[in-house]
C-alpha cells in the first residue's frame, strides 16, 4: 500500500481549511497506526498465585513442579517454571500453567482435549 502525501511545498499554498483537512486525516493516520495489536503478555506468578491457577499447593509445585514442567517440554516445546530467583523460588508462566491443566485432561501436541462428558 502506499500513501501518497503532499511536499512540503503543496501543503504551503493549500487555503487554511485544506489544512485543516490535511491535518484530521494525519491524525487519523497517526492514531491507526498507534492501535496496532500488542503481542499478549504471559505473566509471571508467583508460587502463591501459581498455586490458585493450578489448584496445587506450594509444596507441590516446588516438589513435583520440574517433573510435570519436563513433560510439557517433552510434548509441546514449553513449560511453566520461568527463571528461578534469587531467593530460591521460581515464578511461574500463567499460559504454561494453563497449558499443564489442559495436558491433564488429554491434550497432547498431536491431539486437542476432549470436552468432559461429566458435568
Amino acid at each position: 500500500m502506499r500513501v501518497e502525501l503532499p511536499t512540503p511545498e503543496e501543503v504551503a499554498s493549500l487555503t487554511s481549511a485544506q489544512k485543516s483537512v490535511l491535518r484530521a486525516h494525519l491524525l487519523a493516520l497517526l492514531a491507526a497506526s498507534l492501535t496496532e495489536p500488542v503481542p499478549p503478555s504471559d505473566p509471571a506468578l508467583t508460587p502463591q498465585e501459581a498455586k490458585k491457577v493450578l489448584g496445587r499447593g506450594v509444596d507441590w509445585l516446588r516438589r513435583y513442579g520440574p517433573e510435570w514442567h519436563e513433560r510439557l517440554i517433552q510434548e509441546f516445546g514449553i513449560g511453566f517454571i520461568m527463571q528461578p530467583v534469587e531467593n530460591g523460588n521460581c515464578l511461574y508462566s500463567l499460559a504454561g500453567l494453563e497449558l499443564l491443566k489442559r495436558y491433564w485432561r488429554g491434550e497432547r501436541a498431536s491431539r486437542p482435549a476432549v470436552a468432559s462428558t461429566t458435568a
